[in-house]
């Protein structure tokens, strides 16, 4: 299963905290815990964004996550860096303000 990390915008910690609903505190991040499952999350990608603290444009980081059954480790890190290799994706970040 393939999941996005967040929405793809920047999450902020002053701003303010969405309704409370029926599922608010559950996120899509949870469910590998849930499921004793493993997860494998990489980086996919950079999105350009207006930085509230900066002042400027900056890239931001996209990752997806894919969850497999338990036992399966090597496999889904090989299937995901495969299926990254397979559309030239970078396989290595670096640190500073782009990860590429």
């Amino acid at each position: 299963m393939v999941l996005p990390i967040e929405a793809g915008e920047p999450n902020y910690c002053d701003a303010d905290l969405p309704p409370y609903s029926l599922l608010s505190g559950y996120a899509g991040l949870n469910m590998s815990p849930m499921m004793q499952a493993l997860e494998v999350t990489a980086p996919v990608g950079d999105i350009p964004y207006h930085s509230l603290l900066t002042k400027k444009e900056e890239p931001l980081p996209i990752a997806g996550s894919a969850i497999g059954a338990p036992g399966t480790d090597l496999i889904l890190v090989d299937l995901v860096e495969k299926g990254m290799k397979a559309e030239n994706l970078p396989t290595q970040v670096k640190t500073g303000r782009s990860m590429y």
